[in-house]
């Protein structure tokens, strides 16, 4: 197939479109990405009573569902290592 100058410049600007185009949509989803690897939740996220946190809804526990800082933050880290996943 013989092409012309016309016919290629299109060609070249067509792909440098798309090129464009699919750099702009890559960066976006490079921000979201970085967005993504946020925790989810975090401790001021949970309802906290006297230093103690309720994770009642979050996870199954037997007894009242609160649990101390250092508990509530292992809590958290799991389930958000296991949500990420």
């Amino acid at each position: 197939m013989k092409c012309g100058w016309s016919e290629l410049t299109t060609y070249l600007h067509v792909t440098i479109k798309i090129k464009y185009m699919l750099t702009k949509q890559l960066r976006e989803l490079e921000r979201q990405s970085t967005v993504v690897n946020q925790p989810l939740l975090k401790l001021s996220d949970l309802m906290e009573l006297d230093g103690m946190y309720y994770v009642g809804d979050l996870v199954d526990m037997d007894g009242s569902g609160w649990v101390d800082k250092n508990m509530a933050q292992q809590l958290l880290d799991q389930l958000n290592i296991d949500w990420m996943s």
